[in-house]
């Protein structure tokens, strides 16, 4: 049984970075096929799915609240295995 957590890397924004658009798009790396979902302030707001390289990207759909907001991610891959960021 693979219980092997599945890697996951977020690209964009950097970490501790400020965004310039009140919908940015989040980016990064998972395992290939592995399920991407995107919180905002620990609120799901949507999920991506990692193409054949691993990619992923997700553009927030709603506007970011004003002021600071934390971005969070958490990949599952095709065995159950979970991994966040």
């Amino acid at each position: 049984m693979d219980a092997t957590a599945p890697t996951l890397t977020i690209d964009s924004p950097a970490d501790g970075a400020s965004v310039d658009t009140a919908t940015p798009t989040v980016s990064g790396t998972s395992d290939p096929g592995a399920t991407v979902e995107v919180f905002v302030d620990g609120a799901k707001v949507g999920e991506a799915v990692a193409g054949g390289d691993g990619s992923w990207s997700f553009t927030l759909p709603d506007p970011l609240p004003n002021g600071p907001a934390t971005l969070g991610v958490r990949t599952t891959d095709a065995v159950g295995n979970v991994a966040e960021d």
